[in-house]
């Protein structure tokens, strides 16, 4: 039987300088510990996912905390079967999302983070909030929380605007994103927009996925690595996108995608 892989994620937030000497060590070390997966460094951060063996892990943990400025990571970890990566890629881009931010670090106002078990607990209750998906159109519609809205997002970085669109609305507002990270700057945003009362669900879907099992959720969640969607058990679907669009080809007419037409399929 072959063993599980212990599949690790992290992001922190933290004004930093370009560090060569630093990525050059920790690509060393995680291609001595036979790890795989994807370690984005830039200006405002870092944001790793990484998978192996757990004593691997472990060891490039330690690294990290022990050699970088990193100093606050915490990792959230899952067993997984299926290798979520097959290479190892470390690099330097100019933001860890897909959008520059000009605020510093050191004065957003993220939200507070809600652990898993008490949205979990929230939802049994039915306790009024606003569950908001901060994730892009192609995410959630292979799955979502049932009590979620969802916003017409294509792109990360046009939630800024959507944010000034959001009705009033007096319960309070809780983030959720596949790990996290996006949520950090989505709950943010909601305050700068006059939100009083800003939560963001800790470690995001996959977190939640791991600690709570699929109670209050439906379908997929789309995932940023080999096995393009993991089920409620955390197990790979792989499931076949369009490769324009990134719809699910479950809908198609005559061989092209229902969504935008485009009749290529992705070879994988």
């Amino acid at each position: 039987m072959t063993p599980l892989l212990v599949h690790a994620t992290a992001y922190q937030f933290l004004d930093f300088e370009e560090d060569e000497t630093l990525r050059r060590n920790l690509l060393e070390t995680s291609e001595d510990l036979r790890l795989a997966g994807n370690v984005t460094l830039a200006p405002e951060g870092i944001n790793l996912s990484l998978a192996g063996s757990e004593r691997a892990v472990n060891r490039v943990e330690q690294f990290l905390l022990r050699e970088s400025p990193f100093k606050q990571l915490q990792f959230r970890r899952s067993r997984v079967a299926d290798a979520p990566f097959s290479k190892l890629i470390i690099r330097f881009r100019p933001s860890l999302l897909p959008i520059r931010v000009d605020t510093p670090v050191a004065r957003r106002r993220p939200g507070t983070h809600l652990p898993p078990s008490q949205l979990c607990q929230w939802l049994d209750e039915g306790r009024p909030i606003r569950l908001l998906d901060v994730r892009n159109v192609y995410e959630t519609r292979l799955g979502r929380f049932t009590a979620a809205e969802t916003l017409p997002l294509h792109q990360f970085r046009d939630f800024q605007e959507m944010a000034h669109d959001l009705p009033p609305d007096t319960r309070p507002i809780v983030t959720y994103c596949t790990g996290g990270i996006r949520c950090e700057l989505a709950s943010a945003w909601l305050h700068e927009r006059g939100h009083p009362e800003v939560w963001q669900l800790s470690g995001g879907i996959l977190h939640y996925l791991e600690q709570c099992g699929g109670r209050h959720w439906q379908g997929e969640c789309f995932v940023f690595d080999d096995r393009l969607a993991v089920n409620a058990e955390l197990r790979a679907t792989y499931p076949q996108l369009c490769r324009a669009c990134q719809k699910p080809l479950v809908e198609m007419r005559l061989g092209r995608c229902a969504d935008c037409g485009d009749p290529r399929l992705d070879a994988d």
